[in-house]
């Protein structure tokens, strides 16, 4: 499986796994495979830095990394700097400052923009530094080119054992995850009683098979695009009650795509 990051916040690089307290319980494991591409992202931070310097400090980015202010009449540039660099060492790698105002999502993340300087023609401001459009951003290092990653299936799915393996892929937009922890939703996802029967009643395949090898009819009818389906419409339809508990009106628009994968 691939992503392609170009937008979703706070999301640990590709192949890092976070072991959960779930884990042990029910078999589960996370990995969170999109870039990111967050202004508390300290590569993003010097990526910014390599394309458009400061013209009076080299060692900071012209475009501002900074944490939003709730209120509307503050400047994006007046905001808290998300990076602070050590006086005693400019060039060693910068800190964040986790000077936040409030949080964007129930993980207790800081909400956080890029934004032109004060002296910019046009003063815009985005909550990531890589988009598609934006062009006057882009002009300061935003940028709309995606990083790409692969999983190895085999190693995720590999052969043998009493039952099925699955792997549960959930592509969604920050209107899912602003009202989930990523383990949470997973496991919501997986809850679907035609996937669970069907791990159940299914045998694993054998030795040597391949995860591109045609998946074993199901018995009960529908297969694992049915599953999939009542699957994401549930997770929209949960996510909705949390947005609206979590952030009202302002809450963002929501897209989820979620399959199954296994063996």
């Amino acid at each position: 499986a691939g992503g392609a990051g170009g937008g979703d916040p706070r999301l640990p690089r590709a192949g890092e796994a976070t072991p959960t307290e779930s884990e042990a319980a029910v078999g589960l494991r996370s990995f969170l495979i999109t870039a990111d591409h967050s202004p508390e992202a300290p590569t993003e931070f010097e990526r910014l830095r390599r394309t458009r310097h400061a013209v009076l400090n080299p060692l900071l980015p012209e475009l501002l990394l900074v944490y939003d202010s709730p209120s509307g009449s503050v400047a994006k540039a007046a905001c808290p700097k998300v990076f602070q660099l050590e006086a005693s060492d400019p060039t060693a790698p910068p800190k964040v400052t986790n000077r936040g105002k409030y949080y964007k999502n129930v993980r207790s993340e800081w909400a956080s923009l890029v934004a032109t300087p004060s002296n910019a023609r046009y003063q815009d401001a985005l909550a990531f530094t890589r988009s598609l459009g934006d062009l006057h951003l882009q002009s300061y290092g935003v940028c709309f080119l995606p990083e790409v990653f692969e999983i190895d299936l085999e190693s995720l799915l590999p052969t043998g054992g009493a039952s099925s393996r699955v792997v549960t892929v959930l592509a969604c937009t920050d209107g899912i995850w602003d009202n989930w922890l990523y383990d949470d939703a997973a496991k919501f996802a997986m809850r679907e009683p035609a996937l669970v029967e069907r791990c159940k009643s299914d045998p694993p395949l054998s030795e040597g098979a391949r995860v591109t090898d045609p998946l074993p009819e199901s018995s009960g009818g529908g297969g694992e695009k049915q599953a999939a389906q009542e699957a994401a419409d549930k997770l929209i339809a949960q996510n909705a009650k949390y947005a609206q508990a979590n952030f009202g009106s302002s809450a963002d628009n929501a897209t989820a795509v979620v399959a199954f994968l296994w063996r």
